[in-house]
């Protein structure tokens, strides 16, 4: 009984540790770029290998426009077929709290074999220090 406990214990412990840093939603099972403001180094985290293999991230451009940041990123689809994906630009303030904007939701983005498209966005308020780009295909036609 003391030896479940114990293991009930340690895993609900790692999975605490697990939540202690910036959560990624659950239904995302997508690729992030991370990118800190205003000259941080790229980060990209890949969670589906499949649409890491479909479409890449590229250049990342951001602008200060009076305090308010806004960022454009490509995404080149590196296959012949269509990828039907859809994107979230999500700014967090130097202490880690995301910006809120309440009318940034997914946005859809098809993108042509072969080419690149821009996803945007902009932060709802100024202070913005981190951005990240969250992309996955379509719910609708998932892979």
């Amino acid at each position: 009984m003391v030896r479940i406990t114990l293991v009930a214990l340690l895993v609900a412990a790692a999975f605490a540790a697990g939540c202690a840093h910036e959560s990624i939603p659950m239904e995302t099972a997508g690729n992030t770029l991370t990118v800190e403001i205003p000259n941080g180094t790229p980060k990209i985290d890949v969670l589906d290998s499949s649409l890491a293999g479909h479409v890449q991230f590229g250049d990342v451009h951001l602008q200060d426009a009076g305090g308010i940041v806004q960022a454009r990123v490509d995404a080149k689809n590196l296959k012949t077929k269509t990828a039907y994906c859809e994107y979230k630009v999500v700014f967090y303030d130097g202490t880690g709290f995301e910006i809120r904007n309440p009318s940034a939701g997914w946005t859809s983005a098809s993108i042509n074999g072969g080419e690149s498209v821009q996803l945007a966005g902009v932060a709802s308020a100024p202070g913005a220090k981190k951005c990240v780009v969250y992309l996955r295909y379509e719910k609708a036609i998932r892979r």
